[in-house]
């Protein structure tokens, strides 16, 4: 069962202790997935670059991050290093998927 909503306008995140855990107790959940497509992923970066600098990517190990991430073409990837570095720096508990629409480099396909 997925339950989903969305867009729904402002965005706010609080990673303090307390309050991922009560959230987790009353919706059960242990994945926060992000699904975005093309500049979309601007706020999802400052949710990460937040994760991070709050600690809470070393800190909540029952709390899993995913990121799917859709363009068309290659070039178009924003933030792709940066998405690489974290998800090589935390790969317990950050997963990011890519997703090309219309490869220009066949690695892509």
């Amino acid at each position: 069962f997925v339950e989903m909503r969305g867009p729904l306008g402002d965005l706010t995140i609080s990673w303090s202790k307390s309050t991922v855990f009560k959230a987790q107790a009353a919706m059960h959940f242990d994945r926060l997935s992000m699904i975005v497509a093309g500049s979309g992923v601007t706020p999802m970066i400052q949710i990460l670059q937040d994760w991070v600098a709050r600690g809470v990517a070393k800190t909540a190990a029952n709390l899993k991050l995913e990121l799917l991430y859709a363009v068309r073409f290659e070039e178009d990837l924003a933030f792709h290093n940066e998405l690489l570095q974290l998800a090589k720096a935390f790969p317990s508990n950050f997963k990011l998927l890519l997703s090309v629409s219309q490869p220009r480099d066949p690695a892509w396909a």
